[in-house]
């Protein structure tokens, strides 16, 4: 029997994703305090491992990761439950922990905040690439400073291009 020519056979199987892509937050009343952080927009670099439960239709994955503010100060680690049950669309729910670092002129913030997520996305190429929108579900960071309130949202939303290393 020849088996010259015969398609390997493919796995889903647990593997690493990386993404590059925007988050958007809402420190403007941090300006009160003296700190132009330079932006409410970050660059996030992400790491995430997929292990997939499901593989047929449709099929089902939890993801969880690291997200590196490239731009500084913000990190985050989000895990989500997804599933694709259209063709290309994904939708998933999870849960997120976002981190906003400041220190300098005399001033230092460590807000941190752990909330609920939604994420929507669609699969770009199968099983290769996707696109990701994450939504936080009150992700906003109330603290008070020197007698007075402050409150932060240290991620509105996160749009991201995955890149899986599978094939």
């Amino acid at each position: 029997m020849c088996l010259v020519g015969m398609n390997r056979p493919k796995f889903n199987t647990i593997h690493l994703v990386f993404g590059l892509g925007g988050m958007s937050s809402d420190l403007s009343d941090l300006k009160t305090l003296g700190i132009n952080q330079g932006g409410n927009v970050f660059i996030p670099f992400s790491v995430y491992v997929h292990v997939p439960f499901k593989n047929d239709d449709p099929p089902i994955y939890l993801s969880s990761g690291w997200n590196i503010g490239l731009s500084g100060g913000t990190t985050s680690f989000k895990m989500m439950l997804l599933s694709q049950p259209l063709s290309r669309i994904i939708i998933g729910a999870g849960v997120g922990r976002s981190e906003y670092i400041y220190d300098g002129d005399n001033i230092k913030v460590d807000a941190a905040k752990t909330y609920p997520l939604l994420t929507v996305g669609i699969n770009l190429s199968s099983r290769i690439i996707d696109l990701l929108l994450m939504i936080p579900l009150n992700s906003t960071v109330d603290t008070n400073f020197e007698g007075n309130d402050y409150s932060i949202k240290v991620e509105r939303f996160q749009i991201s291009l995955f890149i899986s290393l599978t094939r």
